[in-house]
C-alpha cells in the first residue's frame, strides 16, 4: 500500500468511529499529551488534503484544537453561502468560536468591509487571499474559489453547481457561452485542469456537440465556412491532446454517412491533427481525402465538395490534384465564388498553378484584385517579346508593327495595374516604355531603330542625330 491508500484507510475508520451527524459526543473533553497532539494535527492535515471538512470539524471540535486551515476553510463556505442573508463580518465574528485565535483570518477579514460582501469580484478576490493562507485543505480552497466564479459568470446557484456534482454538464455550459463572454472558456479550461477530466471524456463530448451540425452540413459560402472553422478551433484548444479527437472523426468514415459529413469529417480531423502538429494524422487525411475525391466526387462530378475540402483543408500543394481536376473538366471558376476572394492562401496557391497560362493567370489574378501581380505579368510579357524582336535581319521594319502594337498595348495596362497597386514608379518606368514602343512604330517606315540598342549603338543613334525633337 502506498501512503495514500493508508492515509484512507484511516480516514474510514475515523469516518465509522465518529459519526458527523451524530451530536451525542461530548465536545472537547478528549485531553492529549503533546506527542498525541502532534500526531492529531498530522491527522487533521491528512484530513483536510482529503477534502472531508465536515470530519475534520468533528475531530478538532472532539479534542477542542484550533485549526487555522480549517478555519479559513470554513470563511471561504460562509463567504459563498446564498442561504446566508444581509451577510456582515461582525455576525460572522459572532458566530465563529475562538476568531481571534487565528491571526491569518484575522488579518484577511479586517482588511475588507461588509460593503464587500455584496460584490462577487470583491469575494472572489478575498477567497484567493485565504487560497494563499491555506496550507491544507488548499485544493477544498481553490474549489470554492473555482466554482464560485463559475457561478457568478453563468448567473447559477452555487450550491446548485456543487451539489449536481456535473463536470461534463458544467463544461457545456461554459462553452455555449464562451461566443458571448471569453472568459467562460478560460475558466472551463481551470475546470478540466482541477477535475482532471480526461481528453477521452472531453473529444467524446466534444464530438456529441459538433454532431448535429455535420449531420445538417450543406454547402456553405467559404465566409460561414471559415466561421464555423474559427468556432471550432477554439473548441478544440480546451483539449490537451486534439489528436484524440482527431481519431474519432477518422473512425466515423469507417461507417456509413453521405459524402456531406465524409467531407466535414476530413475537415474536423485535419483541424484537430495540426493543432496537434500530428504529422501521422495529417497524412492519414490527406491519404483519405484523396481517396475520397477520386473515387467518388469525381465520378459524380461533385465539384462543389471538391472545393469545399480543399478550402477547409487548405493544404493547396498537397491536393493540387482537385485543380487538375477542376481544370479538365472546365469548372475552375467554380473556385472564384463570392467569399474566396478573402481566402489568401488560396490566392497565392491558384497563381502559383496557373503561372504560365495566359488564358487563366489574368483571370484568377483580377478576380482576386490582384493588380500588381497582373501588372508583372503584363510588363514580363512585354519585355520579353521586346527582347526577342531581331531588327537587323529585316530590312522592311513593317513586319514588327502588329507586335510592337501588341507590346504598346501590354506596357499601357501594366502602367494602369500598377498605379491600381499604388505602385507609382514601376507604373511611371512602364509608360515611358509604352512612349518609346509608340515612337519606335512611327519611325518603322523609315527604319530607324530605337530600341533594343546596345551602349555603343546608343553612342552612334546619338552622334548620327544630333537633333530628335521626339525626346522629352
Amino acid at each position: 500500500l502506498i501512503w495514500s491508500d493508508i492515509w484512507m484507510l484511516i480516514l474510514n475508520a475515523c469516518e465509522d468511529c465518529i459519526n458527523v451527524q451524530d451530536s451525542s459526543c461530548m465536545w472537547g473533553q478528549c485531553k492529549l499529551d503533546e506527542d498525541d497532539s502532534k500526531t492529531l494535527i498530522q491527522v487533521i492535515n491528512k484530513i483536510l488534503d482529503a477534502e472531508k471538512i465536515e470530519l475534520a470539524s468533528r475531530v478538532c471540535t472532539i479534542f477542542n484544537h484550533q485549526c487555522t486551515d480549517l478555519a479559513i476553510i470554513n470563511f471561504c463556505k460562509w463567504l459563498t453561502d446564498c442561504n446566508v442573508e444581509n451577510k456582515s463580518l461582525h455576525q460572522y465574528r459572532s458566530v465563529t468560536k475562538n476568531f481571534t485565535k487565528c491571526q491569518e483570518l484575522e488579518d484577511i477579514v479586517l482588511s475588507s468591509t461588509d460593503s464587500d460582501l455584496s460584490n462577487p469580484n470583491v469575494i472572489t478576490e478575498i477567497l484567493k487571499k485565504c487560497i494563499m493562507q491555506v496550507n491544507f485543505g488548499k485544493r477544498v480552497c481553490e474549489k470554492i474559489v473555482l466554482y464560485y466564479k463559475l457561478s457568478s459568470l453563468i448567473n447559477q446557484d452555487y450550491e446548485t453547481i456543487l451539489k449536481e456534482n456535473d463536470e461534463i454538464g458544467l463544461l457545456k455550459t461554459l462553452i455555449e457561452g464562451s461566443a458571448q463572454n471569453p472568459d467562460l472558456l478560460t475558466l472551463a479550461k481551470e475546470l478540466i485542469v482541477f477535475e482532471k477530466i480526461n481528453d477521452d471524456q472531453i473529444a467524446q463530448f466534444i464530438l456529441n456537440e459538433v454532431w448535429p451540425t455535420l449531420e445538417s452540413s450543406s454547402e456553405i459560402d467559404s465566409t460561414q465556412e471559415t466561421n464555423t472553422n474559427t468556432s471550432f478551433l477554439t473548441l478544440i484548444r480546451i483539449l490537451y491532446n486534439p489528436s484524440i479527437l482527431g481519431k474519432k472523426f477518422m473512425d466515423i468514415l469507417k461507417t456509413e454517412v453521405s459524402p456531406q459529413i465524409s467531407v466535414q469529417v476530413c475537415i474536423k480531423a485535419h483541424e484537430c491533427f495540426t493543432l496537434a502538429s500530428n504529422v501521422e494524422g495529417i497524412a492519414l487525411v490527406l491519404r483519405t481525402v484523396r481517396t475520397l475525391v477520386t473515387q467518388h466526387l469525381a465520378e459524380k462530378n461533385d465539384y462543389s465538395l471538391m472545393i469545399q475540402l480543399l478550402i477547409g483543408i487548405g493544404r493547396y500543394s498537397e491536393m493540387s490534384y482537385i485543380f487538375n481536376i477542376l481544370k479538365e473538366n472546365h469548372k475552375f471558376e467554380l473556385i472564384l465564388r463570392k467569399g474566396n476572394y478573402k481566402l489568401n492562401q488560396l490566392r497565392v496557391a491558384l497563381l502559383d498553378y496557373l503561372k504560365g497560362d495566359k488564358e487563366m493567370y489574368p483571370l484568377i489574378a483580377l478576380n482576386f484584385s490582384m493588380h500588381r501581380e497582373i501588372a508583372e505579368m503584363l510588363e514580363s510579357m512585354a519585355l520579353k517579346t521586346l527582347k526577342s524582336l531581331n531588327f537587323k535581319k529585316h530590312q522592311n521594319l513593317m513586319c514588327f508593327k502588329d507586335e510592337l502594337k501588341r507590346v504598346l498595348q501590354e506596357f499601357i495596362d501594366a502602367a494602369e495595374s500598377y498605379k491600381k497597386a499604388d505602385c507609382y514608379n514601376r507604373s511611371d518606368y512602364c509608360e515611358k516604355m509604352a512612349e518609346l514602343v509608340a515612337l519606335q512604330i512611327n519611325f518603322l517606315p523609315s527604319s530607324i531603330v530605337i530600341i533594343n540598342l546596345g551602349e555603343n549603338t546608343v553612342s552612334d543613334f546619338i552622334a548620327k542625330h544630333s537633333k530628335f525633337y521626339e525626346v522629352r
